[in-house]
């Protein structure tokens, strides 16, 4: 074995350890030693590559791998999530501020405000303030929620205080299947269901649309406007969410029933922008693939913000 591999240009002192442990594997006892021997040495070179393993098996397989699948929510992105963008009735309504803190604002929040309402309520994060002149806020839950609750906080709503006028008494927790999630609660003599989810999914639900705080049937027009609204969100690498709302006569509906019949409010749109060390990492891949339930525009957007952008590394979208 030394002689073969000679020629390859390899160290010499590497080849003689190599046909060492060739001869020593010959013989079964003397096998495992040195393959845990090497799979130390391998351990030992991830350790210098910032990678923890924890088996030694595990090096094996890591360098056999063809697939690597990742999460691209807090694993590829920072998972910091701030609703820049609220949309009802065609107008778009700019929001200021960074991270979970309510500091900032929301332009002209009147017309949406209610909108906000509806979105805070159908949440089940907690936004906590900082304990010290170090900390910052932060979100116990879901980020999407806490964006969520931290544009409500900016347009004058105290979600804290919402929740408590209008108690929660039964929910329908989000699925990859319906891409919603409907909280009801009691309002007033009667019940409100509260909804967010994927726009398309929610969209086919609505019946009528409450803008600016008319309310009239939702026509093929209007349908038109959201989805168009939802894509130029979508292609600004923004998460869309569509918010609606119905009255219902029980406290327990059936989920069909809470989540039919329903009444547009709007959307928002939110960034998740991607970490900086991703860029290297995925321009190593071969051919990276995007997959998510998300619309094809939202699941491109990490790529299209890195600095040689998605396409250039000959990657795929699949959306479903």
């Amino acid at each position: 074995m030394f002689a073969v591999r000679l020629p390859t240009g390899e160290s010499p002192v590497t080849l003689f350890v190599f046909a060492l442990g060739v001869m020593v594997a010959l013989v079964p006892e003397g096998c495992p030693p040195p393959s845990r021997c090497h799979l130390a040495i391998g351990v030992r070179r991830m350790a210098r590559r910032h990678a923890l393993i924890k088996q030694l098996l595990a090096v094996e397989a890591l360098g056999s791998t063809t697939v690597v699948c990742t999460d691209k929510t807090g694993t590829l992105t920072q998972a910091e999530m701030t609703v820049t963008q609220v949309w009802a009735g065609g107008v778009p309504h700019p929001v200021s501020g960074v991270g979970y803190a309510p500091s900032g604002e929301v332009a002209d929040a009147e017309p949406v405000r209610e909108l906000l309402r509806v979105a805070a309520l159908c949440c089940d994060a907690r936004l906590v303030p900082p304990d010290g002149p170090r900390e910052h806020w932060r979100v116990l839950g879901d980020t999407t929620e806490g964006a969520l609750l931290a544009v409500a906080a900016k347009a004058g709503l105290d979600p804290g205080a919402e929740e408590a006028a209008v108690p929660r008494v039964t929910e329908f927790p989000f699925d990859s299947t319906r891409k919603l999630m409907t909280t009801v609660h009691k309002s007033g003599a009667g019940y409100q269901a509260c909804v967010k989810g994927a726009p398309v999914e929610l969209l086919a639900r609505c019946t009528d649309v409450e803008w600016e705080g008319r309310r009239g049937p939702l026509t093929e027009q209007d349908r038109a406007a959201v989805v168009a609204a939802s894509d130029a969100l979508a292609s600004q690498g923004l998460r869309v969410l569509a918010v609606a709302r119905r009255e219902l006569d029980g406290p327990r509906p059936a989920q069909d029933e809470a989540e039919s019949a329903l009444t547009l409010l709007g959307l928002v749109g939110m960034p998740d922008p991607p970490r900086p060390e991703v860029s290297d990492a995925v321009a190593a891949c071969r051919r990276p693939t995007s997959a998510s339930s998300w619309s094809p525009a939202t699941t491109r957007s990490p790529g299209r913000r890195w600095p040689a952008g998605w396409g250039s590394y000959g990657g795929r979208i699949r959306s479903w």
